[in-house]
């Protein structure tokens, strides 16, 4: 496999269908780049989840996030 300018790669066929997935996790362990099929979005993002809140709550966190965003822009 070779490396494009772009820094992209072609999985060959016989991999993909191993992965089974089009999705997947790339991480530099003991000197190798590893990638691990994702077989649900929701596991991955999990971690940035807001557990405990309502989505009332969400909404209006996202909502200020925005505002805040544009605020500093604006700076």
């Amino acid at each position: 496999v070779k490396l494009s300018r772009e820094g992209k790669i072609t999985i060959p066929p016989e991999y993909r269908k191993l992965l089974g997935t089009d999705i997947v996790e790339i991480s530099y362990e003991d000197g190798k780049v590893v990638l691990k099929p994702i077989k649900s979005l929701g596991g991955v993002l999990s971690k940035f989840a807001l557990k405990g809140k309502s989505v009332d709550e969400i909404q209006k966190l996202e909502k200020e996030a925005i505002k805040s965003g544009f605020t500093e822009r604006e700076n």
